[in-house]
């Protein structure tokens, strides 16, 4: 039996090609869409909002509608996101599976997390047309304070991640699922690194202009449309023969080695730490010092063609640069579809919204998979923030 995501690309996606914001499907289109996906032909609707950006390199390019299940209690909200190009459901939220009351620490619930899991790659498999010709990459899930959360994301044959991916959120009570959210960009034929994870970390040193490399974190290949790119982060003297250093994050063109680096400003200094005098060590970006707190909403607006999708209790899906991030109060981690990103200091909720540490918007910038920009590079910022904490 074929998948509702197969049927819902034949049926929306056969008629004809969508080439461009002119040829957008409809809202009832999107509607079927949901339908098809939920597999219930009497779902209804309270709100179908289309949001869109086309100033922007055209694979980032971004227009989707937001739908909004007719008759659930405002806090018990089911949501979902269409491609307005492709038809295809990017995401879905299911309120009614969050259980109440604040998040556990520990995990919980009578089923394991290799059952929750099996539930999670069922739904996964069901939904996202294709998912066993992708070279998808499965983590072992995470805890998510409500429920069990599992990603895969595309890893291609060279260790390069692409921006295919997606996640699922189980609950361990019952096994329902919380949320789902995805990418998928058209086929591209990569560039081949000509760089190498050793050479990346010394061209991100000469970049920088660090005359002593004190950390590192472990490079990481990522490839889109517009190019192959390695991001690292190192950790340098701020000033020779002073007591303080820096973090620079710095992307690389993996094909030409040529490096643009953006230098953390809203942190402070940290003491110079020495962990081995003739060979760092790659550390985690939890040993990076602690940075302001801002609103998530305000950090989208720095990031041109970011859009954040509110998922109430579990926290919010931000999408930037083909990436998916999940973003959890209380959380010093950000999940997205390739790993992990520890940050210096948790998320929190300040009066109902979602306050992030401010160095998140450069480690995204430098994880887009395009060249990060140097600081005073300016660009148009259109969001789609509705709902967002």
């Amino acid at each position: 039996m074929r998948s509702v995501a197969v049927i819902i690309a034949t049926c929306l996606l056969g008629v004809a090609p969508l080439a461009g914001f002119s040829d957008l499907i409809t809202p009832d289109q999107a509607k079927a869409a949901v339908r098809a996906f939920e597999g219930d032909p009497n779902l209804e609707f309270s709100e179908v909002v289309l949001s869109q950006d086309a100033d922007l390199p055209q694979w980032t390019q971004w227009q989707e509608y937001e739908l909004t299940q007719a008759g659930t209690p405002e806090n018990v909200d089911r949501s979902w996101m269409v491609d307005a190009a492709t038809g295809e459901v990017t995401s879905a939220y299911y309120g009614d599976a969050v259980p109440d009351g604040d998040p556990s620490e520990d995990p919980v619930g009578r089923l394991t997390r290799d059952q929750c899991k099996q539930i999670a790659e069922d739904f996964a498999r069901a939904k996202y047309a294709g998912f066993d010709q992708m070279t998808f990459r499965p983590d072992e899930g995470e805890w998510g304070g409500y429920g069990w959360k599992f990603t895969w994301d595309e890893v291609l044959p060279n260790g390069a991640s692409t921006p295919n991916g997606l996640r699922v959120e189980v609950n361990p009570v019952d096994g329902r699922v919380q949320s789902y959210a995805s990418f998928r960009i058209a086929p591209f034929t990569p560039a081949e690194p000509q760089i190498t994870a050793e050479q990346a970390i010394d061209i991100a040193v000469a970049a920088a202009g660090i005359t002593e490399l004190l950390d590192h974190t472990e490079p990481e290949l990522g490839t889109s449309p517009e190019g192959t790119w390695w991001s690292v982060l190192v950790r340098g003297p701020s000033t020779p023969g002073e007591d303080l250093s820096t973090w620079y994050h710095v992307g690389i063109n993996a094909v030409t080695g040529e490096a643009e680096v953006v230098t953390p400003a809203d942190m402070e200094p940290s003491p110079v730490t020495r962990r081995r005098a003739d060979k760092p060590q790659a550390v985690l970006a939890n040993d990076v010092p602690k940075s302001t707190l801002v609103w998530v909403r305000d950090l989208c607006r720095k990031l041109p063609g970011s859009s954040v999708h509110w998922l109430g209790k579990p926290g919010a899906v931000l999408t930037f640069g083909g990436r998916t991030y999940g973003v959890k109060p209380g959380s010093q981690t950000i999940t997205w579809n390739g790993g992990k990103i520890v940050l210096s200091r948790k998320t929190v909720l300040v009066n109902g919204r979602l306050m992030v540490p401010l160095e998140l918007l450069n480690i995204l910038k430098s994880r887009a998979g395009s060249p990060v920009r140097r600081p005073g590079k300016k660009a148009e910022v259109r969001t789609k923030t509705k709902g967002a904490r």
